[in-house]
């Protein structure tokens, strides 16, 4: 990953936290794949900054939530949202809010 894209990934960074002390181990970083040369990364919240990249594939205009212990990538170009777990970076589930719906946000109800 080049400076630039790092830099531009960083303005992108929703850490992973349900409260004060859930997953410090790595903060979920996305890009949108139509612009940058990294999709996703997983990095390391203390220095020297190692990222894993391209941990999981997400859509294009991408938005990162978390809650109840699940990832939520909101594709807003696509309307599409999937539900990714932290721990394995594995899409465990993938659904549509409306073909031109472009979603922008999302709320979990437990």
């Amino acid at each position: 990953m080049t400076a630039r894209a790092v830099t531009i990934a960083l303005l992108c960074l929703c850490p992973l936290t349900d409260g004060p002390r859930a997953f410090q181990d790595h903060v979920f970083v996305v890009t949108d794949p139509n612009v940058h040369d990294c999709n996703s990364a997983a990095l390391e919240p203390v220095a020297p900054w190692t990222a894993t990249r391209d941990v999981e594939p997400v859509g294009g205009d991408p938005v990162v939530r978390h809650c109840l212990g699940l990832t939520y990538v909101i594709n807003r170009s696509s309307g599409t949202v999937q539900v990714i777990d932290p721990a394995t970076y594995d899409t465990k589930r993938t659904f549509s809010v409306g073909a031109g719906s472009n979603p922008q946000d999302i709320l979990v109800v437990d």
